[in-house]
């Protein structure tokens, strides 16, 4: 996997003749970080990059990068932690500023998430992945209406992202605003190409469907999530709960069962659930 910053090799190099040593020993390790990172040494890339801010705690470009190599890991407070301090000594960039931002939603200090969200936007109102965020925010807290028009922004500035459509049309699906839910997913689905988010799309557009009593569009669109990722469980259970619906009795059964012989996603209530349904349509034959 390939850092965003891999300009700073160069940058810093060609600046290498004018600073210290500490300094060039932390522009040398911090392009070791990088290069460690680049071909899958990610404990190494860590030890390199931490021993570049040793050497030179204000080498923001090694902090951001030691950021991101966390911020992929999933340490979400690491990650917040190595990104404040790129912060501390470069706010006036955009990226750093939304990665931080990033980090901080994902470990759930969303007041301070804010605050760096909003200033990545001062900077640049177009990071689409920022106006997500931060409808992630204000979802958290208790605000849908700011929530849904973060979202409608991050999906007008780039249609292929999935997680703004996901997150937009469930938000719809909420406020039981059927057709607007169904707008967005159906629009959503059009471009989306990556296989979670595509399958996340087709599963709550079923939702939609079922919840508008279009009961042929569900199974399609539940089919659609299941070719997409076959481990999409819900939306075999959902389908198998429309076909009983629609009278479809084995059909029901096959996905029913189906659902049960795979663990039922690992939600033990959904499992009850589809045994129950399951119960009830052998009863009736």
């Amino acid at each position: 996997m390939r850092l965003n910053y891999l300009a700073v090799p160069l940058a810093v190099a060609i600046a290498a003749a004018c600073i210290d040593q500490d300094e060039r020993h932390s522009i040398d390790l911090l392009n070791d970080g990088i290069d460690s990172f680049d071909v899958g040494e990610e404990s190494r890339a860590i030890e390199a990059l931490e021993e570049s801010t040793h050497y030179d705690p204000t080498n923001h470009r090694a902090w951001y990068v030691l950021g991101q190599v966390h911020n992929v890991r999933g340490e979400w407070e690491e990650a917040a932690a190595a990104l404040s301090e790129a912060v501390k000594y470069e706010d006036q960039d955009p990226m750093y500023q939304f990665q931080l931002g990033e980090a901080l939603v994902e470990s759930g200090q969303y007041d301070l998430a804010e605050t760096h969200l909003d200033q990545a936007l001062e900077l640049n109102d177009r990071l689409f992945r920022a106006w997500y965020f931060l409808g992630r925010v204000y979802d958290r807290t208790a605000r849908p209406d700011e929530a849904a028009a973060a979202w409608t922004r991050a999906a007008e500035l780039n249609p292929y992202y999935g997680p703004a459509f996901v997150e937009l049309g469930r938000l719809y699906l909420r406020w039981d605003m059927i057709d607007e839910a169904i707008s967005v997913l159906e629009q959503g689905s059009m471009h989306v190409r990556g296989e979670d988010d595509l399958s996340d799309l087709y599963y709550f557009l079923g939702l939609a469907y079922e919840s508008n009593q279009q009961r042929d569009e569900a199974v399609e669109a539940f089919s659609e999530a299941l070719a997409v990722r076959a481990g999409n469980e819900e939306a075999r259970l959902q389908r198998g709960f429309v076909y009983a619906d629609m009278g479809e009795l084995e059909k029901a059964k096959d996905d029913l069962t189906e659902f049960v012989d795979r663990g039922g996603g690992g939600v033990e209530f959904n499992l009850q659930v589809a045994n129950t349904r399951l119960q009830r349509l052998r009863a009736r034959q």
